[in-house]
């Protein structure tokens, strides 16, 4: 199982201060990037128009592993062409599973779903289908400046994987959730230098969980 943690548009400075409980955001950031760096789980980030709105929060930036693609765009959904080209779509890739978090909620993060659910249901003659597909949305890691379009993207996106079978699954959870079942074991190699994140984040993750999952 191949698998990627997407970032969009979540690691900006004009973003961040606008969107609800941003400082639980970059909490949950700094630890799924550390998560992720253990697991080696790809890192794919993206930036909205950065001209305007700026680039990546040193908070982060810092903490990206070597060589992670950070991607600008002007288009709202993180699927560019220049994402594309980073994910593993052979039909022969057992199963392709992207952890999705970042803002906005309704708008970058909905559109992104939305992007991914549709390449299952992209394959022509001369293009075939990519692999299974299953997005994580990380709901301790996705805000919006309007809690309320948080919510109501969250409750559409969850059940827009259902909507058609073979167009993906979406699954609604937390980062600690996610992180957990890509482990899988506790004889995992990765366990150990995961838990301690956990236990260092413990206080930071338990806030964060809820303040911003309480009201789904």
């Amino acid at each position: 199982m191949v698998r990627y943690a997407a970032e969009s548009f979540d690691t900006q400075r004009i973003g961040r201060q606008r969107s609800d409980k941003h400082d639980y955001l970059k909490c949950r950031d700094c630890s799924k990037n550390d998560q992720s760096k253990i697991l080696n789980i790809p890192i794919l980030c993206t930036t909205q128009s950065s001209a305007k709105l700026g680039g990546t929060v040193p908070e982060i930036a810092d903490m990206l592993p070597e060589g992670t693609p950070i991607i600008d765009k002007t288009a709202f959904s993180m699927l560019t062409p220049d994402l594309v080209s980073h994910l593993p779509l052979s039909p022969n890739t057992p199963g392709l599973t992207i952890l999705l978090l970042g803002i906005e909620s309704h708008i970058c993060i909905s559109q992104t779903t939305l992007d991914l659910l549709s390449l299952s249901a992209s394959a022509t003659q001369s293009r075939p289908p990519p692999p299974p597909l299953t997005i994580y949305l990380l709901a301790d890691g996705i805000s919006s400046c309007n809690p309320a379009e948080r919510r109501v993207a969250l409750r559409r996106l969850s059940t827009a994987g259902m909507a058609q079978e073979g167009e993906g699954k979406v699954v609604l959870t937390s980062s600690e959730a996610a992180i957990f079942e890509l482990l899988g074991d506790a004889a995992h190699e990765g366990f150990r230098e995961v838990s301690r994140v956990v236990r260092e984040c413990k206080e930071e993750t338990g806030e964060g969980v809820r303040v911003l999952m309480g009201d789904l």
